[in-house]
């Protein structure tokens, strides 16, 4: 063997060294990744590979995007010798790391055989580079590392055909170029652009030269073959694999990418030329970062080419030096196919995201496709290759035209920093990053929002960098900037590998390595159920379904109708979802996995498998709690660090813990042992457990000095009952001085028992300790909306038994609304805010709980008896005021306040204690930031939202701070605009019918008050969506602007004889807003949109 590597010549051996260190750099990080981990990518394109091998997925992929499966479809053979999943994936990557290796030996065969590079470790050195040069790394088997090879091969091709003058030659690189792309459009329908390249490229060389590259009849009639083949492909894989009709019901499929030239006319909508730039420029900013510099190189070279081919045109009839044109020939090839590719896939990307893009403008806010390069990037590796050409052959040259390619950087930077970089702070979102392209270079972490920091370094590096790469030209040492390149890459491969691709695998496998180890450790469990079902991780559903490659995986939970059922959640499900008290057994496999089992037989052969299934009256869990800060009346959290052992620090606060687990309604015992290292005070502190601070206590018991034996030991059990809590918290409150030391927490699930009168008895003892407070002996009225006997025989009663000397009445909302000016001094009132709201400012807010808020007359009488007592009121006029807690939230302090309102506009008004700079505030919606305010001044003034509540929703304010140091805040308020409630609604769904997304909380908000102070705004409201940019160009056919017209107002479809004469007119050319604001004012007079406007209480009739 080695005799016969010494035989081989240097070009051979630097072939085989190039590919051993291609192949051992990819391959090194691939045995950690215990499962898949670009999903769904990987599965789709594994999906006809998977039928052929014997296993049908179709169930998971009906709901997937359609992903190209021309090439993996190819080892099927694999899927049917590979039983072990782990196995098969480690296998299918090596075939990509070999496929990623391949254009290195391609282009140092093109640099030493056809562009005349004699350095051969020059030539090693780029073409080591270029196997680095993509964003879709060698970890995650997906189709561009195919298309990269196929596009490598291709243009391989065309610079042989343009080598020589042999016809057989030449006719046989041509059907080969034409096969290749071809079936790279059964890999994936982006292919399109390269064969629109070629066939430009073409064009244009034969303009310029007056020569064809390749033979073109043959070259045409095999394309077209082809064309139609890969068209017949898909369309039967999209039928077989996604069970559709067409691929036009299919997103990321052809029909979808040509659809998009439609997203044209938006273009010249409000915002749509910004949107357009955001993306564009985005894309050729972040590509720069990436590459270190050298994209924007790449350019550059590719003008400089573009100039010299030009200026041959223009004097081809003179002499020419034809050794420097030849070079300029290949190189023009080569240059202009992967600039013509990487153009046109910008600039779809941005018409065809144009539409989220002018929404996130609108917002202030970024979107994912402002810095997506996974489309167009691997079409740099050959450029890259031909730029690094051209700087061995033109370092002088290039030289002198440096301070070009640095102004066109900074250029565009300005750009982004005076368009984007600002949403970082106005709406700081994961998706601006969303690929982690500036991770490597700034050190941002997986999870941690893109700041202006990130930017900042990551442009500095750059420009360090072009300043580098100047001197490299100016001392003619080109290697280095190659060199530099390769280190920068393969620094950044690794990155994202270890922070993102190994522990994304990771993540996702310990949501089923549970199970799956139960499971494949007994052959007879494994053959008992071919169905599982799982619904908890939209994402880990794709792994699973690889892991368990003879499953059908179902993202659905069982139906009732299922006599036999086996179901993997990585939460405690609400029994609601799928009955399971009454057939379901539960085991708790791990941490975060739990299967429930339906079915006597199945769940014996769970239970012959050594899971230890149990009925929900016998679960017990074990939780571990995290790690501890404790602070004056403030929970803090890392979730990052757990251990089953907290201890206090002396200060005063909580040992705290949240289980992070849906809690389902019954009965629950919590045990957990303390041990008293240092006491104060005879109480030591309280055992609590409450959903949050702010929600209010479900249990609270004291625990005092003489619980503890004499060596300072206590075990703690008490019982509590609940429905259906989320996040719940356990906790002792420590009292300041004292020092105890918290282990073996515990919960169990005792019974289905629901004790209502445990769940409300801490927030009645506030009730009426408030009261009892307050020293007077006045009767309260207890107002709900519940039946007045459920209110007798339950709530108040027990309530009246804590008054000292008082008692209660109940009464409903409509029975008080007449008393309310009458002399009722004290009120409680359920958490209906609307009602709380219009009982303001002739009441005030004393205290409330997580059901409950009790109020006062606002009277002469009562003022000074609030002032004595101590109790400072919550609310300010017609405002009522917030009270926060702290809590650790991904390295950085967050003040959070959680709160459930009626519908209707809020106005909420926060005031920070915060340095300049430091931090930011966030709105959310049910979870969701809708709306975001940077802190940008010390604490001078109140940063006000309007906020609307639609279908109960769930106000969130959070304060963030971009540094360890708590963001302090002072008082908080928010106040109601009256009679918006019922507008919401109509608002709402109009949009969703009529536009087909969610109105924003700005036009929530703005709409609100306008329909809520004059409904027969209603017009103006339908008018303008109606007649918007945004319904014209969104619904392209007469069909579609009918139907939604219809659906908007009517809320239902029209009937063919209803839509006719509307759909006829537009489409015969009438102006298409006259045509609709017609419609609109004829369906408006009709009985049965004036009985939708009833229906929502707008008003009696428009």
């Amino acid at each position: 063997m080695l005799k016969r590597l010494k035989k081989l010549d240097q070009n051979k051996k630097n072939q085989i060294f190039i590919f051993i260190v291609c192949f051992c750099m990819h391959e090194i990080f691939n045995p950690l990744l215990r499962t898949i981990t670009s999903i769904p990518t990987e599965l789709a394109a594994f999906s006809v590979a998977s039928r052929l091998g014997g296993y049908d997925w179709s169930s998971l992929m009906a709901s997937t995007e359609y992903y190209g499966t021309g090439f993996f479809s190819l080892f099927f053979p694999l899927f049917l010798l590979i039983k072990n999943s782990y196995v098969l994936h480690q296998v299918l990557l090596a075939i990509v790391v070999v496929i990623a290796c391949i254009p290195s030996i391609l282009c140092y065969r093109m640099m030493t055989q056809y562009f005349k590079i004699t350095n051969g470790a020059y030539a090693v050195i780029v073409s080591i580079t270029v196997s680095f040069l993509s964003v879709a790394r060698t970890s995650v088997a997906i189709n561009e590392h195919p298309l990269t090879l196929i596009l490598w091969i291709v243009l391989y091709m065309l610079i042989a055909m343009y080598h020589t003058e042999d016809q057989k030659k030449r006719i046989i690189y041509s059907v080969l170029i034409a096969l290749l792309m071809g079936y790279s459009l059964t890999i994936h329908t982006r292919a399109i652009t390269l064969i629109i390249a070629v066939v430009l490229t073409v064009a244009v060389y034969y303009i310029v030269y007056r020569k064809w590259i390749i033979s073109v009849i043959p070259f045409g009639v095999t394309t077209a073959v082809m064309w139609f083949a890969s068209k017949q492909y898909n369309s039967i894989i999209v039928k077989k694999i996604w069970s559709v009709v067409s691929s036009g019901e299919l997103k990321n499929s052809e029909s979808t990418l040509l659809s998009g030239f439609d997203s044209i006319k938006l273009l010249f909508s409000n915002d749509g030329i910004k949107g357009f730039l955001n993306i564009c420029l985005g894309q050729f900013f972040s590509a720069t970062i990436y590459t270190g510099g050298i994209f924007i190189l790449i350019f550059c070279v590719g003008v400089f080419l573009g100039v010299k081919n030009f200026k041959y045109l223009l004097w081809h009839k003179k002499k020419a030096d034809v050794q420097t044109n030849d070079n300029v020939r290949q190189y023009s090839i080569v240059m202009l196919i992967c600039l013509a590719c990487i153009v046109a896939t910008i600039l779809m990307h941005g018409f065809l995201s144009l539409n989220g893009a002018i929404i996130s403008v609108q917002a202030g806010s970024g979107a994912k496709s402002y810095f997506y390069l996974r489309y167009f990037f691997y079409y740099i590796s050959p450029a890259f290759m031909v730029a690094m050409c051209v700087l061995k052959e033109k370092s002088n040259l290039f030289k002198k035209y440096w301070l070009i390619v640095v102004a066109a950087f900074v250029l565009c930077t300005i750009y982004i920093f005076l368009y984007i970089v600002p949403t970082v702070i106005t709406g700081p979102t994961l998706q601006l990053d969303k690929s982690q392209y500036f991770s490597a270079l700034s050190l941002r972490m997986p999870g941690e929002y893109l700041t202006q920091r990130h930017f900042f370094v990551c442009t500095v590096i750059v420009l360090c960098l072009l300043c580098a790469y100047y001197v490299f030209l100016k001392k003619r040492k080109v290697w280095l900037i190659s060199l530099v390149m390769l280190l920068l890459l393969v620094y950044e491969y690794s990155y994202l590998n270890i922070t993102n691709s190994v522990q994304d695998a990771n993540a996702y496998y310990d949501l089923m390595n549970g199970f799956l180890e139960k499971v494949y450790d007994n052959p007879e469990l494994d053959d008992a159920f071919k169905k599982l079902y799982y619904k908890d991780n939209g994402f880990a559903v794709y792994a699973i379904q690889f892991e368990m490659l003879d499953k059908e995986i179902s993202y659905t939970l069982p139906s009732t109708e299922d006599d036999e059922a086996v179901l993997l959640s990585n939460n405690i499900r609400d029994e609601e979802e799928v009955d399971l008290s009454k057939d379901y057994m539960v085991a708790q496999l791990d941490d975060n996995e739990y299967v429930y089992v339906k079915g006597a037989k199945l769940q014996q052969k769970f239970i012959d498998a050594g899971i230890p299934l149990e009925s929900f009256t016998a679960y017990t869990s074990k939780i571990w709690a995290a790690d501890i800060s404790t602070q004056t009346g403030s929970v803090y959290y890392d979730e990052n660090y757990k251990e089953d052992v907290l201890e206090s620090s002396g200060a005063a606060g909580y040992l705290s813990y949240e289980t992070n687990i849906d809690l389902q309604r019954g009965e629950y015992k919590v045990s957990f042992d303390l041990e008293l290292i240092k006491k104060a005070k005879n109480e030591v502190g309280e055992f609590s457990m409450r959903q949050d601070e702010t929600s209010g206590v479900i249990k609270t018991i004291p625990i005092t000095q003489s619980d503890f034996d004499a060596d300072g030991k206590y075990h703690f059990e008490g019982s509590v009952s609940c429905n259906n809590v989320s996040g719940m918290d356990i906790c002792v409150y420590v009292n300041e001085g004292t020092v105890l030391k918290m282990t073996g927490i515990e919960y169990q699930y005792v019974s289905d028992k629901y004790d209502f009168i445990s769940e409300d008895q801490a927030q009645a003892s506030v009730i009426a300790g408030t009261y009892n407070q307050l020293g007077l002996k006045n009767d309260i009225v207890y107002v709900s909306a519940d039946n007045k006997h459920v209110i007798d025989s339950v709530k108040y009663d027990y309530i009246n038994g804590l008054l000292d000397g008082m008692t209660m009445s109940g009464t409903t909302y409509s029975e008080f609304s007449d008393r309310k000016n009458s002399d009722v001094q004290y009120v409680i009132i359920d958490n209906d805010y609307e009602k709380i709201f219009e009982l303001l400012p002739e009441y005030m807010i004393i205290n409330k709980t997580k059901s409950y808020t009790m109020l006062v007359k606002n009277s002469e009488q009562m003022l000074p008896v609030v002032e004595n007592s101590g109790i400072e009121p919550m609310s300010d006029g017609n405002k009522i005021e917030l009270r926060y807690f702290a809590q650790q939230d991904n390295g950085a302090f967050s003040y959070n306040y959680d709160m459930s309102l009626s519908d209707g506009v809020y106005v909420v008004s926060v005031l920070p204690e915060a340095e300049a700079d430091q931090g930011y505030i966030s709105l959310n919606r049910d979870g969701e930031e809708i709306e975001t305010l940077p802190i940008d001044a010390d604490a001078t003034q109140d940063y006000t939202f309007e906020y609307a509540s639609v279908g109960g929703s769930v106000l969130g304010i959070k304060i963030y701070s971009y540094t360890s140091r708590p963001i302090g805040v002072g008082k908080e308020y928010i106040s109601y605009y009256p009679n918006t409630k019922n507008a919401m609604a109509f608002i709402k769904t109009s949009y969703a019918r009529i536009l087909t997304r969610q109105a924003l909380n700005s036009e929530l908000c703005y709409w609100g008050k306008e329909i809520g102070n004059d409904p027969d705004k209603i017009n103006d409201f339908l008018l303008l969506l109606l007649q918007s940019e945004e319904f014209l160009h969104g619904n392209t056919s007469p069909e579609d602007q009918v139907v939604k017209l219809y659906q908007g107002l009517l809320n239902r479809v029209p009937e063919d004889d209803e839509s006719r004469d509307y759909v006829n007119r537009i489409s015969q050319g009438e102006n298409v807003t006259d045509v609709i604001d017609e419609c609109v004012k004829k369906l408006m007079e009709t009985e049965e949109f004036q009985e939708r406007i009833v229906s929502y209480e707008l008003k009696d009739r428009l």
